[in-house]
Formats: C-alpha cells, sequence, structure tokens
C-alpha cells in the first residue's frame, strides 16, 4: 500500500520557478548514504528523511546502494523508518538484484557463445564499472553494452539469434546494434565506441591505444574490457557526453572517481590530461574530482598526479554538483535542458551568439537551422557535409508529415525553447560550461 513516484518536487527542481538552485539537504544525505555503499563505508547516524532521500537516490540510479546504507543504519536502531516504506524498498531492491543476477548469468553465456565462435567481445560500463564497487551487486544498470569493433558481425547477429534475442540491426544507422529478450536486460553491441556526431565535434576521434585487460567482477565472474588508459578516456568520455547532451548525475561521477581510485598509479596522467585539454574538458574533469574529494569521501592522494587541482575553487565545484542534482540519471531531471548540445556546439566555436538569453533559433533557422542542430537528427550530414540541403528538405518534409498525422506541435518539433526557460535554465548552465573553460 505504500507507493512512491519516480519524480515529484521533492527533488525535481524547476528551474523557472526561482533564480538560486542550492545543494538540498535530501540530496547531500542522499549522496553521502551512496558513497558509502560505494566505498564500503559504514554511514554516520543523522537525521534523515528517507522518503525524500529515496526519491532522489532513485532520480540518480542508486537506489539498490541508498537502501543498502539506508538498511544498515536501520538495523543498527540509528533511523526509524516506516515498515511499509521500508519493505516496499527492500522489495524493489531484492526484485532489481535478481533481475540483475539473471541478465548477468545470460551475458557470461552470452560471451562464452560468442567466444566459441571467434568473436571476443569487451564490457563497457555495467559490470565493468559495478566491478569497482565495494558492493558490485547493488550498482544497477539499465543495459548492457558490448564492444565488438570491426569483427564479423554477421556471426554476432547468428550467434544472438540463437540464444533467442530479437535483433534491431542498426549498422550504418548507429555505433551499436540492439538485442533484446524478455527475460533479461537489452544488450547494445557496439561496433564503434560513439556515434559519428559526439565522436568528431565532442572528442576529436576516439581511437584505441592499449590492449584489453580482463578484469574479476566476482570469483565466479570475469570479463574482457578496455586497457587502464583507453578505459579512462571512455568513462571520461561517456560522463562528458551526457553532460552535453542534456545532463548527468551522481552514478556516472561515482563510477569515474572509483575507476580512478583503483587505477591511479597506473594511468599515464599526462596523456590524459593532454587529450582533455585539446578537447577544453580538462577543466570540468578537475571540478569532478573536486567534488570527490569534498562530498564523496575521496582522499586527495588518489589525485596527487593532477596538477592544478586546487585552482579550482569550492564554489565551482558546488554549482557543477547542483547541475547534477538537478540533471538526475542521463539529463532526466530537468528537460529544460534537452538538446543543451546544440548550444554548447554553437557556443564552443563562436563569440556572436546573444549568451544573455541563450536564444539561438531566429525565424530563418526555425526552417534552415545550423548544421549542428542537422548533423544531430539526420547524421548522414556529418559525414556528408554537401547533403546539408538535402536535411533542410528532409526535417521539411518530416516536419509536414507530422502536422498532417498531428504527430506534434510546431513548437515540440522545432524544440524551440520560450524565452523565459532559455534565459534561467540554459543560460545559468552556459555560465557554468564558461566558467569550467569549455566555451
Amino acid at each position: 500500500n505504500y507507493s512512491l513516484t519516480f519524480y515529484n518536487d521533492s527533488f525535481t527542481y524547476s528551474i523557472l520557478n526561482k533564480e538560486e538552485f542550492m545543494l538540498s539537504k535530501d540530496f547531500l544525505d542522499m549522496l553521502d548514504l551512496f558513497s558509502c555503499a560505494a566505498r564500503g563505508e559504514i554511514p554516520e547516524r543523522r537525521a534523515i528523511n528517507v522518503e525524500s532521500v529515496y526519491q532522489s537516490a532513485l532520480s540518480h540510479g542508486v537506489s539498490e546502494l541508498v537502501f543498502l546504507s539506508l538498511d544498515s543504519l536501520y538495523k543498527s536502531n540509528s533511523i526509524t523508518i516506516d515498515s511499509a516504506l521500508y519493505k516496499m524498498m527492500k522489495m524493489q531492491t531484492l526484485y532489481s538484484i535478481s533481475f540483475d543476477n539473471r541478465s548477468k548469468a545470460v551475458l557470461q553465456a552470452v560471451l562464452q557463445s560468442l567466444h566459441t565462435n571467434g568473436i571476443e567481445c569487451y564490457v563497457l560500463k555495467g559490470y565493468a564499472a559495478a566491478a569497482n564497487y565495494e558492493n558490485p551487486d547493488y550498482r544497477i544498470s539499465n543495459d548492457i553494452d558490448l564492444y565488438a569493433g570491426n569483427q564479423d558481425f554477421d556471426t554476432i547477429l547468428s550467434v544472438m539469434a540463437q540464444m533467442g534475442f530479437e535483433t534491431q540491426d542498426l549498422r550504418g544507422e548507429s555505433h551499436h546494434s540492439i538485442f533484446t529478450r524478455q527475460d533479461v536486460k537489452t544488450i547494445e553491441i557496439h561496433q564503434q565506441l560513439y556515434n559519428i556526431l559526439p565522436s568528431r565535434e565532442y572528442f576529436k576521434n576516439i581511437t584505441l591505444s592499449e590492449e584489453f585487460m580482463r578484469i574479476k567482477y566476482s570469483d565466479s565472474f570475469s570479463m574482457n574490457t578496455l586497457g587502464v588508459n583507453d578505459g579512462l578516456l571512455f568513462y571520461t568520455y561517456h560522463l562528458m557526453k551526457h553532460f552535453i547532451d542534456c545532463g548527468v548525475g551522481v552514478r556516472q561521477l561515482m563510477d569515474l572517481l572509483l575507476y580512478v581510485k583503483k587505477y591511479t598509479d597506473s594511468i599515464d596522467w599526462k596523456r590524459y590530461f593532454d587529450k582533455l585539454s585539446d578537447v577544453k574538458f580538462d577543466y570540468f574533469i578537475k571540478t569532478c574530482f573536486r567534488i570527490g574529494i569534498q562530498y564523496l569521501g575521496f582522499t586527495e592522494d588518489i589525485f596527487n598526479q593532477v596538477d592544478g587541482l586546487y585552482d579550482i575553487s569550492d564554489s565551482l565545484a558546488e554549482r557543477l554538483l547542483e547541475d547534477f542534482q538537478d540533471s538526475g540519471i542521463y539529463g532526466k531531471g530537468n528537460p529544460h535542458l534537452t538538446n543543451f548540445n546544440r548550444y554548447y556546439l554553437k557556443y564552443r566555436s563562436s563569440k556572436n551568439t546573444n549568451r544573455e538569453t541563450g536564444c539561438m533559433q531566429t525565424k530563418k533557422q526555425l526552417f534552415f537551422p545550423p548544421k549542428e542542430l542537422l548533423n544531430k537528427r539526420y547524421s548522414y550530414t556529418v559525414e556528408h557535409p554537401y547533403l546539408l540541403p538535402v536535411a533542410w528538405l528532409h526535417r521539411i518534409f518530416d516536419f509536414t508529415i507530422a502536422l498532417i498525422h498531428k504527430e506534434r506541435n510546431i513548437n515540440n518539433y522545432l524544440k524551440k525553447p520560450s524565452a523565459r526557460t532559455a534565459n534561467i535554465s540554459v543560460k545559468k548552465r552556459l555560465q557554468l560550461l564558461e566558467e569550467m573553460k569549455m566555451i
């Protein structure tokens, strides 16, 4: 008889309603409980609004880890929890872990079958990230990502079909194909790490330079994944991609920090920051490291080879964490920043756009938008820029068909932000990016 809505006003910040946005106590409590479970520490006794903290955890995709900390406090009589709420949280956690364990077992069978047929796939994120957590079974992701590169994809399709998966073969359209089965998580098998747009426009292309490595998740499960330095860049770029596209939550931040903690002595720090500096991500990542020290319990020695870490102000770290708080997992918490990447691409290369309003679309641009927006919607223009005129016509055709079928109104189709939204939400994010020297 106890239920919680996934998003509500207790933690979803409506940036239209107030200018200043502060770190809430519930979010900070959630952050500490999450960090303790991720790092294997016992949380301190305190007064906690359990329902609000748990809802915040849901919005960041870390509810299982937060429940682990709450359960520890509850069983030691350090906090009280409504019995119905406790049962609901426990049931949800057990269900998530049970489904995840089944998916993990199927993944092991998939990897073995692919190996038998001459295909070596490498685990990206997900279980590879969870292996760095003190409680890996509680770090739950939504799907499974594997990297196959340029290996025989027809063999992959055949193996997956034999194992009962339905296939969305997206070769030529996307960087991965999708395999679904009702009883387990969706599996995405990548031929490239990212789509063309982020790979080329955000990261100046991505190349792998190391041998893959084998890591241990548990006594019964080991897997291949990217080499130490390639993996570090991948976790970093994945965090950056979602931050630029719309927003990112604390789970992806923790994935990166735990990776750095585990491999800090093996990391080629010069190579890492040379690459980040080249794409203007170095201040952002240093600010993330400061968040790790200030809010997530990481010690300074982990980052002792990072130059200029203390050039980052406490205020900047707090405001970036506020952005994470607002965004939630994959930016779902703040719909006003959906498709923020078009602003990023525009302002990264131009000083002529009006940053005071954050509005970029003139009447002409509504139907003939800049190439950055067309590149996202019609990916064929990235490799073939001479097809931009075709993409403009394609856009007008799609819009006309949508209107005929009444699928969406003009503002939704064009994704034209209101002036008020742009003035506050977009402007605030742009000011943050400017201070981190990203634009």
